[in-house]
């Protein structure tokens, strides 16, 4: 993947193929999120709702004006059910009555938007997905056709879909060369003839280069330090170095990978058994492990013991996995670690370290689930050397998008796992990059 130009609007080529498949996806978007209109839609949704005696009780039971605070971006909401679904969702047909009934104009932004990603960045429109939709997690990892494009940009400038803005801000240096850090991350990450870890491994050592000079406080930065850092990392005899570095620091047999470990440990087992998608399958994964649902009651009280056994087995379900699937694996963490640095802008972070450390913790979620999936059982009987047959390759696509859209949600929608684990490493002051990257090895 290349870095973006300044043309029209630019988009992963998957999120400008994006369809909804309505009934037919694997799990729908209408329930235990908060949906919010604006005026605009709101009054469009009244008038239509007030044509029947239906529809006025719909509209005086479930959608309600905000007292306090109200603006015209947000002005009502959709009060949803006892059960977390959204009101106007028809259960048999997993079909919306407002869309259904009177189009895709009278839907809120929160729906009309999603899971579409728009962002202006430096003045350029951008559009990726949200991967917490199943259909736009399964296009992203398995379309073979994964790129940046120009696509028209007058269908996203009407006022119909939120937009996140990152403008130029002259007293932030983080936000005045976007494209040109960005592009230089991308290119570390796409330098195929290293293996994946590696790659990642060269990009924290660009961020953590630059954290001295290169954050939110313009009076430390200087505008040749960053292009002498940019320039190192184009030296291959650099690259193959720190190559050669990370290879040899993956071999150590007495890292503390333990330590992050039984830290994401400890905070996934204590959300286990509460209502969302992914709490349903981290408690398939922990039965995977030998513990069932009592365990997850709270007079239990999970010590480092269970931790160690969960650690232990996991690494042995690594070691043993074939290497074709490892392989497989690895290309979907690369496809998401080049979806991060386009989709989520590193300008919100105090410093490039920050929102690498952000990512691996991400990739060392995957990594866990996708290596603890109940499902990849089956994979361990394969011989290491063996290819994998198309049925196969489909199974482990279906693992990887049941893990990666689950998992996207448990992070993006209203929850506060990442910022847990984040508050967690800090606590413990794993900030340094010895720490950030002790999250690969996961």
């Amino acid at each position: 993947m290349t870095a973006p130009i300044k043309l029209n609007c630019t988009s992963l080529n998957h999120a400008a193929k994006f369809k909804c498949i309505g009934p037919a996806c694997a799990e729908d978007c209408c329930h235990n999120w908060k949906v919010v209109f604006d005026q605009v839609g709101y009054e469009k949704t009244k008038a239509q709702l007030n044509k029947t005696a239906a529809g006025r009780q719909q509209l005086k039971q479930y959608i309600r004006t905000k007292k306090k605070s109200r603006t015209p971006q947000k002005y009502a909401h959709v009060t949803l059910l006892s059960n977390g679904d959204c009101p106007f969702l028809t259960p048999a047909d997993k079909l919306c009555v407002i869309h259904r009934d009177f189009g895709e104009s009278c839907l809120s932004k929160t729906c009309r938007t999603y899971p579409r990603k728009l962002a202006v960045v430096c003045n350029r429109f951008e559009l990726s997905l949200e991967l917490s939709c199943p259909e736009a997690a399964r296009g992203f990892l398995l379309d073979k056709d994964f790129d940046l494009i120009q696509i028209d940009r007058s269908q996203f400038a009407d006022g119909n879909f939120y937009i996140s803005t990152y403008p130029m801000d002259e007293t932030n240096p983080l936000s005045q060369y976007v494209d040109l850090v960005r592009g230089t991350v991308l290119q570390l990450l796409t330098i195929d003839r290293y293996p994946l870890n590696s790659r990642l491994f060269f990009s924290s050592f660009f961020a953590n280069r630059t954290v001295p000079f290169f954050s939110t406080d313009r009076e430390k930065f200087t505008e040749p330090l960053l292009a002498e850092e940019i320039k190192l990392l184009a030296n291959p005899q650099v690259v193959d170095a720190l190559h050669a570095q990370f290879q040899s620091l993956a071999a150590t047999d007495d890292l503390p990978i333990d330590l992050p470990m039984s830290y994401i440990l400890a905070i996934l087992l204590g959300r286990t058994g509460k209502t969302g998608s992914l709490n349903k399958l981290l408690l398939r994964v922990w039965q995977n492990y030998g513990f069932n649902e009592h365990f997850f009651q709270e007079s239990y009280k999970w010590s480092q013991g269970d931790f160690d056994k969960i650690t232990l087995a996991y690494k042995e379900l690594r070691a043993t996995t074939p290497h074709a699937v490892t392989a497989q694996f690895d290309n979907y963490i690369d496809r998401y670690s080049q979806y991060f640095w386009f989709s989520h802008i590193y300008s919100e972070a105090p410093n490039l370290l920050v929102h690498t450390r952000r990512l691996f913790i991400r990739i060392a979620l995957l990594r866990f689930l996708l290596y603890s999936h109940p499902e990849i059982h089956e994979f361990q009987q394969l011989a290491n050397d063996i290819s994998l047959s198309p049925q196969q390759e489909e199974k482990l696509g279906a693992i990887a998008v049941e893990v990666l859209y689950l998992l996207t949600r448990g992070i993006e929608h209203s929850s506060d796992l990442l910022a847990t684990i984040e508050q967690t490493l800090d606590k413990n002051n794993m900030r340094n990059i010895e720490h950030v990257c002790l999250l690969l090895l996961i």
